[in-house]
């Protein structure tokens, strides 16, 4: 964007900039990005920006024109009963990356990442989803030996076990293809049980001819 006689200030969608960015583009750096993040982690909370301007040229005042200026906390914009609720590190995360002093933001992305991610730790919703699959009635034993023990643990990383048996992922009336192939997009971890009737065969080749197996009737 330009201001002024064909200054330019920056390129970049007002509401989103950084005060550096209009005060000083060139020396603009990742803090710039990590501010952009505030702006949409603030949007997404409350529904609103938190900077208000009339037009894209009166950003730069409102972002830039007064530096001793905080922006305002999520907390404030949320209505009574959203507010008791929400969590208030990840407010004060928010905060920071909307530091207008490039200092007292975040001092990397991981920084940034760790902090948000310490919030979900904090509240539990940090999620390490294991989706089971079987197909034949003698794995069921199995698979819920391994449901049994690893459903609702906790990792040494902090992360709360959710673990899905394929039937247990399907909606009813869901094809199985569909149900299937959401617990493999939504699961870190993927265990596929295979029967020993399936595998035993496996078994009996001769090394020199496991590259030559049969499958489904060709060489």
């Amino acid at each position: 964007m330009t201001m002024g006689a064909g200054r330019a200030v920056g390129a970049g969608t007002p509401p989103y900039m950084s005060p550096e960015m209009f005060k000083e583009p060139e020396r603009a750096m990742y803090s710039t990005d990590l501010w952009s993040l505030g702006v949409s982690l603030f949007e997404m909370v409350t529904g609103a920006l938190p900077f208000q301007a009339e037009s894209d040229q009166l950003y730069s005042v409102a972002i830039a024109g007064k530096m001793d200026e905080p922006a305002a906390s999520v907390l404030d914009k949320l209505p009574d009963d959203r507010r008791s609720k929400f969590d208030h590190n990840l407010a004060r995360v928010i905060s920071q990356a909307l530091e207008k002093y490039v200092l007292e933001r975040f001092h990397s992305v991981d920084e940034m990442h760790d902090a948000v991610y310490a919030c979900l730790i904090d509240r539990g919703e940090a999620v390490y989803s294991v989706f089971i699959s079987y197909r034949v009635a003698t794995e069921m034993p199995l698979a819920r030996l391994l449901f049994d023990c690893l459903n609702h643990t906790v990792t040494p990383g902090g992360h709360r076990v959710t673990v899905y048996l394929d039937h247990a992922r399907l909606v009813k009336g869901q094809d199985w293809e569909e149900g299937f192939a959401s617990g493999l997009l939504h699961s870190l971890c993927f265990f596929p049980l295979l029967s020993y009737g399936a595998t035993a065969p496996l078994a009996d080749i001769p090394a020199d001819r496991k590259d030559k197996v049969r499958i489904g009737g060709v060489d």
